[in-house]
């Protein structure tokens, strides 16, 4: 019985381990294509009000997508996070002083988790006559960002995500694997 429970729990963890490694290896594959719109998922802002260095490379790259015409508009969704600061009023700053046009860009201040931003992007899609995404975000976060999109209808083109790592990532990808669980098992039972 014992042989059975330790055989168990090793191939646990090897399905968890190659499970974070697919999930790493999807988030990796950006698109070329052209679509309509970039969603940026919002990340912390700072005590004085600049973007963590995580969102900030997150809008550096929904910034050369635009930029590079690959995208005509940003969706860039956050919450109000304990620093006290809307995300995505810093987000739209922050690509305003890039050159991103004022017209270009739509907020979503209620984009609190991945299935809230999806749910509102789906809305907002609808008024604003766009179809398309590619989502940005990090890239342990694509997949279920990408689960979230398809859940509410929302057609995905593709995915981009920025070039910034940091040590924590490694918790953030063992953490996503359990968020996909969790996420899939709840829309299972909402269908």
């Amino acid at each position: 019985m014992k042989k059975i429970f330790v055989c168990i729990i090793y191939c646990a963890g090897i399905t968890y381990f190659i499970s974070m490694i697919l999930v790493s290896i999807y988030g990796h594959i950006d698109t070329k294509d052209r679509a309509d719109i970039a969603i940026v998922l919002g990340s912390k802002v700072n005590k004085d009000g600049t973007l963590s260095d995580r969102l900030k490379s997150r809008m550096d790259r929904s910034i050369e997508l635009y930029m590079n015409k690959q995208v005509k508009h940003l969706l860039l969704s956050g919450g109000t996070g304990k620093e006290g600061f809307d995300e995505s009023s810093k987000m739209m700053e922050y690509a305003m002083a890039k050159g991103v046009k004022k017209d270009h860009i739509i907020t979503d201040s209620n984009g609190y988790n991945t299935k809230q931003t999806a749910e509102n992007s789906s809305k907002l899609l609808k008024e604003n006559g766009l179809k398309n995404i590619i989502i940005v975000t990090q890239h342990f976060h694509i997949f279920r960002t990408t689960l979230a999109m398809q859940h509410y209808g929302i057609k995905i083109i593709g995915t981009a995500h920025p070039k910034f790592y940091e040590m924590r990532d490694i918790y953030s990808l063992f953490r996503e694997i359990l968020a996909i669980l969790k996420y899939s098992t709840i829309n299972e039972i909402q269908r």
